[in-house]
């Protein structure tokens, strides 16, 4: 399990800006993040950890990452082909990062480059809030 900080602010264009970054990296923190007018819900990168010197690159892992824009959402479920994963959103940035470990490189590449997710947006007790359809293309 990856785990992941996340940071909010504004820029001086008025635009808020999600930073995330992957804590438990193999070779250091890994950092990723987007800026937009309204909030950040979700979006995905992949991890990009160096290697060392006569070591074989490790794999990347997708995730998927965001800032609700609803102060009622707790918890994010991501939902696509063979993977579902939930977490908490984190109360004091109101930010969330969830690893896909599903989507290998080889799975990646038998969806011919694409991913589709849906993100949902759940209260405390588990009900959708809203929901919110993510894909690369």
């Amino acid at each position: 399990m990856r785990t992941f900080v996340v940071w909010r602010a504004n820029n001086d264009n008025g635009e808020t800006c999600t930073v995330i970054l992957e804590a438990q990296a193999r070779f250091g923190p890994n950092f990723d993040g987007a800026c937009a007018t309204d909030p950040t819900q979700a979006w995905f990168s992949w991890t990009a950890e160096s290697a060392r010197d006569s070591e074989p690159m490790p794999p990347s892992t997708l995730y998927v990452y965001g800032e609700p824009n609803n102060a009622a959402v707790q918890r994010v479920r991501v939902s696509g082909t063979g993977f579902t994963h939930t977490t908490r959103v984190d109360p004091d940035t109101g930010g969330y990062g969830i690893a896909i470990p599903e989507m290998t490189d080889d799975a990646w590449t038998e969806r011919a480059g694409q991913f589709v997710a849906t993100i949902e947006f759940l209260d405390e007790s588990g009900n959708q809030i809203d929901n919110y359809p993510l894909r690369d293309r």
